[in-house]
């Protein structure tokens, strides 16, 4: 049970974001506005809380000027702008398409005719939240070498970090039967790991990056903030699957993060019983 509530937790945002705008048409890009009005129609429980879950963080219709872009970004390829619960994302590319990645995974807009991207998000209690994004154009390429990381006035404390930790990466793989393919797994064992005692252990998706999360978690074991824990971490995408899986058709990420995703059958279901399940 313990497994399948992380599962859940990993998941639950990107589900619930999906399939409430699933219930709601676009018209002019304002989906804030178009799910509270599908908020005052006759719904489900379920659907209600759908909608709800959505709303703590929409896309409001995008209405800045080019001007207003070319001062934001100055001599950077990306920049961000926050008013109030409003986050502003910018950018300046040639690409055809830009995409957000980050605390959002949502396609920017075009400003225009020109170079120019960006998009209005609106986020519930933004003072108290933290965004880290960067952007990428279409063939996957960063716009920026680094990304850029926000944290609202009343935000926690930036946590300590260390350059190196004591403990140690393990990466293994894993067959699933629920997805019929090789799994690369990577693993966080704490300084001084013994097989000969229990470890609270944590399960997450995007597992390449529990290298960095582990400089984040190990302080925090030395201050005996939390009790050493080990960190498993399922890879994402095509890099955490052994054998070539081009033949989808899909983007693997998203197909295994999202349900419904188009064109991936029941991939969600089924990757979800590898997290919960299996690994």
């Amino acid at each position: 049970m313990p497994r399948r509530l992380i599962a859940l937790v990993a998941f639950c945002a990107f589900a619930s974001v999906a399939s409430a705008a699933e219930d709601v048409p676009a018209s002019n890009g304002d989906y804030c506005h178009e799910l509270e009005a599908r908020r005052t129609a006759e719904l489900t429980e379920a659907s209600r809380e759908r909608v709800d879950a959505a709303l703590l963080a929409c896309r409001l219709k995008q209405d800045v000027e080019a001007a207003e872009v070319e001062k934001a970004l100055g001599t950077n390829a990306i920049a961000l702008e926050v008013k109030g619960d409003n986050a502003l994302f910018f950018a300046r590319s040639a690409s055809p398409e830009v995409m957000l990645l980050g605390t959002f995974a949502a396609p920017l807009e075009r400003v225009g005719s020109t170079e120019l991207w960006a998009s209005r998000f609106r986020m519930a209690s933004l003072e108290k939240g933290m965004i880290n994004y960067f952007a990428w154009d279409r063939e996957r390429k960063p716009l920026s070498p680094s990304g850029i990381d926000w944290r609202g006035p009343l935000a926690p404390a930036v946590p300590k970090t260390t350059p190196k930790i004591k403990g140690t990466i393990v990466k293994r793989t894993l067959w699933s039967e629920a997805l019929q393919e090789t799994r690369r797994v990577r693993i966080y064992l704490p300084p001084g790991y013994s097989t000969q005692r229990k470890y609270k252990t944590l399960y997450v998706g995007d597992g390449t990056f529990i290298d960095g999360w582990a400089t984040y978690i190990e302080p925090m074991i030395e201050r005996k903030v939390i009790p050493p824990i080990v960190v498993v971490g399922a890879e994402e995408g095509q890099t955490g699957i052994v054998e070539d899986r081009s033949s989808l058709g899909v983007d693997i990420r998203s197909a295994d993060y999202l349900p419904a995703y188009e064109g991936a059958g029941d991939r969600f279901d089924r990757h979800m019983r590898f997290f919960a399940e299996e690994m």
